[in-house]
């Protein structure tokens, strides 16, 4: 499914700087990696840190404030729907990490894309 945000240049470059680290693995040799790709597996490596209950760590690398005032670009990604009821769901569970009543898709993706990291780099 076409999911449309506006997302920082710095989760660009993290959702860039992952891309790299699965092309590394050699599991997907031969494929060209969309960007919707690699939220679905970041997705799939944030399940660790929501099941662990690990998101405070994860919010600890970053604050709200540097993404609102970050520049962004808009972009499509094509992500499945399970990512996408995740990304529903992880918008109620970060609400309660960090006190606020409403979180955007794109913080949420952030959040995935950098706890994904977290999680391959064995900080998690």
């Amino acid at each position: 499914m076409r999911l449309a945000v506006r997302l920082a240049i710095e989760t660009r470059e993290s959702i860039n700087t992952l891309k790299e680290e699965i092309k590394s693995t050699g599991e997907f040799d031969n494929l060209h990696l969309t960007n919707g790709f690699v939220v679905n597996q970041a997705y799939l490596d944030s399940k660790k840190i929501t099941s662990e209950k690990k998101w405070d760590k994860v919010l600890k690398f970053g604050s709200q404030v540097e993404e609102r005032n970050a520049p962004k670009t808009r972009t499509d990604l094509h992500v499945n729907q399970t990512t996408i009821d995740g990304i529903t769901e992880l918008k109620k569970v970060l609400s309660q990490y960090t006190e606020t009543g409403y979180i955007t898709t794109s913080f949420v993706i952030k959040m995935i894309v950098r706890g994904s990291l977290l999680v391959r780099h064995g900080k998690i």
